[in-house]
């Protein structure tokens, strides 16, 4: 039976790209010959969407480690820092942090608006506690 699931036999019609250029506004004008189980995006779009998805996913990964192992400081362990290299060390740590965090946020809802057109605005189970992590930054 012909249809766009059933890539041995041929389709009357060839579907767009249902990708968002960069503006998130303007669709792409390519017929769409890459996705899986049917083609979706343009050979363009899907290497742009493999790229993202790879990109936040590792950023999550990231987040995930870093908040199972406990190692965000509480508000009291940063009251006990003493040592300046301590601070700095806690510093970059946290830095790179907020970086994954950022990375996987953006890279969600860009990922979700340009490819597969859904709201801007997206729930995220990772909340993270980040007033810790605001206060440890002023505290600096």
């Amino acid at each position: 039976m012909p249809g766009p699931h059933n890539p041995s036999t041929p389709e009357t019609a060839i579907t767009q790209c249902r990708t968002l250029e960069e503006d998130e506004a303007t669709h792409c004008g390519k017929p769409a010959t890459e996705g899986y189980p049917c083609p979706e995006r343009c050979k363009i779009h899907q290497q742009q969407y493999r790229t993202m998805y790879c990109k936040y996913k590792e950023a999550a990964k990231h987040v995930d480690e870093v908040k199972q192992s406990g190692s965000i400081p509480t508000t009291h362990e940063i009251e006990l820092y003493g040592k300046l290299e301590v601070v700095l060390k806690k510093i970059n740590f946290v830095r790179k942090y907020i970086e994954a965090v950022r990375v996987e946020r953006t890279g969600r809802r860009i990922h979700g608006t340009r490819f597969f057109l859904k709201s801007a605005f997206i729930s995220s189970s990772k909340q993270s506690p980040m007033l810790t992590v605001t206060f440890f930054i002023a505290f600096m």
